[in-house]
């Protein structure tokens, strides 16, 4: 018996509060996830394992952290959360950096792909 093709989705970031890339790819398979945006790559070079919060007939919502850096040198850990709307593939963006009070959001629409992660 063959194994299931992972879920893989390209989100489009359309209102952004700045603290996300414009585009965002995710694969799922079983219970595991990985993530990669222009962060992700600039940071890491290739895809990260997220964690999912939720995967229900309505909602996946993915968790993931990020370590970045400024371009003064300065680094911070971003907590990244991502809750994808099945019916209307709208997604939700959350992001705060560890150790502060802000919090930044953005929305955008993700489609399901057969293309590879970006960096795999």
């Amino acid at each position: 018996m063959a194994a299931a093709a992972p879920t893989r989705m390209y989100c489009e970031v359309t209102k952004n509060e700045g603290a996300f890339a414009n585009q965002i790819f995710f694969e799922i398979e079983g219970d595991t996830a990985r993530v990669v945006d222009g962060n992700i790559l600039n940071e890491a070079g290739r895809p990260i394992p997220a964690r999912i919060r939720e995967n229900s007939a309505k909602k996946l919502t993915i968790s993931w952290d990020v370590m970045l850096t400024n371009n003064r040198g300065q680094q911070t850990t971003m907590a990244y959360r991502a809750a994808v709307l099945k019916e209307s593939n709208r997604v939700i963006l959350t992001a705060k950096p560890h150790g502060y009070s802000n919090n930044f959001t953005a929305r955008g629409r993700c489609l399901q792909t057969q293309n590879p992660l970006p960096g795999s």
